[in-house]
């Protein structure tokens, strides 16, 4: 369900950024909605290997340590702070 919120919210806002008609808003437009596909795609890999490693999905059930852990950590983490504009992933 946080995925499917994410994407929802970000393809509303790929059509608000891109309303004006211009070159730069096009350029922006573009710039934004690949963004949004890596993050996206980080995200879904990172709790892709998190479902692979430990055959859940729940936080809870994992152990709190390992390099598994860090790995998909790692992915999931990034993917939400590019969707969300977080620094220092907001360049």
């Amino acid at each position: 369900m946080l995925v499917l919120s994410l994407e929802i919210v970000a393809l509303a806002s790929y059509c608000f950024v891109g309303m004006v008609v211009s070159p730069e808003s096009i350029e922006a437009t573009t710039r934004y909605f690949i963004m949004g596909s890596l993050s996206s795609c980080l995200l879904l890999f990172g709790i892709m290997v998190l479902f692979a490693v430990e055959g859940s999905v729940f936080f809870t059930e994992v152990p709190s340590q390992g390099a598994p852990l860090a790995v998909y950590s790692t992915f999931v983490l990034a993917g939400l702070l590019i969707k969300l504009g977080a620094a220092p992933f907001h360049f």
